[in-house]
Parts: C-alpha cells; sequence; structure tokens
C-alpha cells in the first residue's frame, strides 16, 4: 500500500482547526528542541494537545526533549541515539508520525534518525 509522507508549514500550527492536526496519523512521537521549550514552557503541552485533538493519531509518550542548536551537531549521542532508541521503544514505523519542533540542527538530526 502506498505511504504519502507530509510536510507542513503553518503559522498557528496548533490551533484548534490547525492543519498538522489533520496531517498527524499513527502512532506519534513528538521530540522539541530544549531551548525552545526553555523560550515556551507551555509548547509540550500544546504538542501533546494538539496530537490528542487529531482523529488519526495516537500520542505514544510525552514529548521528548532534544538538545538544539550546536549542542545537536556534537556525534551522534545528543540527539540521534536518543531518538532512535525512543523510536525502537514506541514501535514507530513508517506508518508512524515522528514530529519535531525546533531550529535546524535539530530538524536534521531527527530527520536522519527518523530515516
Amino acid at each position: 500500500m502506498p505511504h504519502v509522507h507530509r510536510v507542513v508549514f503553518q503559522r498557528d500550527a496548533l490551533r484548534q482547526d490547525g492543519a498538522l492536526t489533520d496531517a498527524l496519523r499513527g502512532r506519534v512521537l513528538v521530540l522539541v528542541d530544549d531551548g525552545l521549550a526553555e523560550a515556551r514552557p507551555d509548547l509540550s503541552d500544546a504538542l501533546a494537545a494538539c496530537v490528542q485533538r487529531a482523529p488519526n493519531a495516537t500520542l505514544i509518550a510525552p514529548p521528548m526533549r532534544v538538545p538544539g542548536g550546536e549542542a545537536a551537531k556534537h556525534g551522534l549521542e545528543p540527539v540521534v541515539t536518543p531518538v532512535l532508541a525512543a523510536i525502537a521503544a514506541h514501535g514507530i514505523c513508517r506508518h508512524s508520525t515522528v514530529l519535531v519542533v525546533g531550529g535546524g540542527a535539530v530538524l536534521d538530526a531527527v530527520g536522519f534518525a527518523a530515516g
């Protein structure tokens, strides 16, 4: 069965009627850049609520924080290894969703792990 991969860019993506809620599918693993989580303490709860509103998605664990910026670029250990462990532990497959929110270094590292 063919599978469609979605990349969603949207302002106010977490709002009640946002496209993000409609795009989420299957088991959802949420990852948040530490720096962004520090700046927006409500973000993890907002992301969890967004997933819980999605009719075709299941939040499989509380949002996981990962180091961002330069810290994310120091080998596999800061981001890639813990993300791979979470993917394995929660049975994430190609029909699941890995939702990552953060800067470029985090997006690159999590994308590499998810791939």
